[in-house]
């Protein structure tokens, strides 16, 4: 799932390496963005995408947080090493593909483009994440787009997509 290293571009020795993000058995590093003074981690944990803003000086991180249940979240890199802000795209089954900048400073997140879907009214439906076990007990997630209020009673009608990937 990897870790990330630090070291200095004269360091040929992996003892000159500084450890930034431990590896981790659950979360599976995706990618980082630097930028002065942040550093932003593509991550995957329980195969939702994640992006993770770390304090260079300090260590110190947060995740982004998102209002849907299952989603696509990807870091936008941006040629500014100095930018004050971090931008990337998102989308879930309510919400059509946007892109965002978010303040490192303030956290305040700005909108900046969305995909415009003609007759589609989010405000009418919801998205769940749930999770089917395998016979082998392995837990696969499962995302449902629904209208809001829709019981989960075994009674409604259902389409089912599913790809090979587990």
């Amino acid at each position: 799932n990897f870790r990330l290293m630090e070291a200095a571009p004269t360091a040929t020795a992996k003892s000159e390496w500084r450890e930034v993000v431990a590896h981790s058995a659950k979360i599976y590093l995706e990618g980082a963005d630097v930028y002065a003074g942040k550093l932003v981690l593509s991550e995957r944990e329980n195969g939702l995408t994640q992006l993770r803003v770390l304090d260079r000086a300090t260590g110190v991180g947060r995740l982004l947080a998102f209002p849907d249940a299952a989603y696509e979240v990807a870091a936008q890199s941006l040629p500014d090493f100095n930018s004050p802000h971090l931008r990337f795209s998102y989308q879930s089954l309510v919400q059509p593909p946007s892109v965002y900048d978010e303040d490192f400073k303030s956290e305040k997140r700005e909108l900046r483009k969305v995909r415009e879907v003609p007759g589609f009214k989010p405000e009418l439906y919801e998205s769940r994440r749930l999770w089917a076990v395998a016979k082998d007990g392995v837990k696969v997630p499962m995302s449902l787009l629904m209208k809001k209020g829709t019981e989960l009673n075994g009674k409604n009608p259902l389409l089912l997509y599913g790809y090979g990937s587990y």
